[in-house]
């Protein structure tokens, strides 16, 4: 799976999500107009003319749903250990990795009745380039020395789905417009990473897998006065052979309902270390800069 595919599988969540985004309907049928409301107002006439009040029945619509997308642009680098078939360990700063790079990050967030979320989101980072080995290393039959050229290629994507709970707020003051509330949530994570590493007139290596692992978390938002919005989420995931973390701060202001512009910062702390041919021990951070639609 690439960072394109990644792109996909997000719009195609934004089109579901957006089906099932419905905030109800009101019943504006006229009293008479179904056999509950013309049983209801003989009823009203006959206890009317024996002295009685009707009962009066009302209907209100609680329901409501709307949904946010966010649309960002990550500016991250890794910092990390790979084993590469087998082979001797070696950093991600042997070959340049670690150079920031940029990359898509995006959520969907279906919220209903203020309770409820349904969460989707996903990230990654395609980073493409030609290097000067700078340690030794082994990887299937591919033999790098210091100053080999090496062209490399490395995906890092992930996507995940959540489900969460909205909890009322722990403060509130309307006087000063300033609300504390929280979200808890669980979910499944799928990383997929892949490098192809090819030594200028020599060898080439390529490997990758995809690890899932479930995680959970909290976001604590903190809603401020004219429309500025911070909010911080922590999560932890573990699997086979995979465990980690994220925190995630966002600072964010929406001038209007429908739209907000959003700055933050995101770090992956990641270790995948199963009997693939790929393990990788480290973490992946940067900031990021977007807007969101909510409706």
């Amino acid at each position: 799976m690439d960072v394109r595919s990644g792109a996909c599988v997000l719009v195609c969540g934004a089109l579901a999500f957006g089906g099932v985004a419905q905030t109800g309907a009101v019943d504006d049928r006229g009293p008479l107009d179904s056999p509950e409301g013309v049983a209801e107002g003989l009823g009203g006439l006959v206890g009317s003319l024996a002295g009685v009040a009707p009962e009066r029945r009302e209907v209100q619509l609680t329901e409501r749903a709307f949904l946010q997308i966010n649309g960002l642009a990550w500016r991250a680098a890794h910092s990390a250990d790979f084993t590469l078939g087998g082979s001797r360990e070696f950093s991600a700063e042997s070959l340049e990795l670690d150079e920031p790079v940029f990359g898509p990050l995006g959520d969907l967030a279906l919220r209903v009745n203020d309770k409820y979320l349904l969460r989707m989101r996903g990230y990654g980072l395609d980073q493409q380039g030609t290097s000067s080995a700078r340690s030794a290393f082994t990887a299937g039959g591919l033999s790098v020395v210091p100053g080999d050229t090496i062209e490399t290629d490395f995906e890092y994507l992930a996507v995940e789905v959540a489900a969460g709970y909205s909890f009322d707020p722990v403060f509130s003051d309307p006087s000063t417009d300033i609300e504390i509330r929280f979200d808890a949530f669980v979910g499944v994570r799928v990383t997929d990473i892949e490098l192809e590493l090819q030594e200028v007139g020599g060898g080439q290596f390529t490997g990758g897998d995809t690890f899932p692992a479930a995680f959970g978390g909290t976001t604590m938002y903190m809603d401020l006065p004219a429309g500025w919005a911070i909010e911080v989420e922590g999560d932890g995931m573990g699997g086979d052979g995979v465990v980690g973390f994220g925190i995630d701060a966002r600072v964010s202001l929406a001038p209007h309902d429908l739209f907000r512009a959003e700055f933050g910062f995101r770090h992956v702390s990641a270790e995948f270390d199963t009997d693939s041919e790929i393990t990788f021990d480290g973490w992946t951070a940067g900031l990021y800069v977007g807007a969101g639609l909510s409706f």
